[in-house]
């Protein structure tokens, strides 16, 4: 009990990373805090999965083109709508990925 203080009080002093280290380490310890587990063969659903913004967002060099990101999803079968594009080039912009936006733009047409 006394070490689950401890650790409890050290996560407020350290950094955000580090926390969820320290989150599950008192729940390890504490067996009440421990969520139930989940019926056998279910597997849990992640929220936010692949989407074509975590796609466009993860392209880190300028040499990567947005438009064959964008060509892939729908290969995939991904939808590409409009507004999704906005928001996209809005976030970018604020990246200063300039060329990546603009590339999306050019793609809308």
């Amino acid at each position: 009990m006394r070490t689950a203080m401890l650790l409890r009080s050290a996560c407020a002093l350290l950094p955000t990373a580090n926390r969820r280290f320290l989150a599950e380490a008192v729940a390890a310890e504490s067996p009440s805090a421990a969520a139930p587990a989940p019926a056998s063969g279910t597997v849990p659903k992640r929220k936010g999965g692949d989407t074509l913004g975590k796609r466009l967002l993860s392209l880190v060099y300028a040499k990567r083109s947005a438009v064959v990101t964008i060509r892939r999803w729908k290969e995939e079968g991904g939808a590409v709508r409009k507004y999704e594009l906005n928001r996209i080039v809005r976030e970018l912009r604020k990246l200063k990925r300039y060329k990546h936006a603009l590339e999306v733009l050019l793609s809308l047409r």
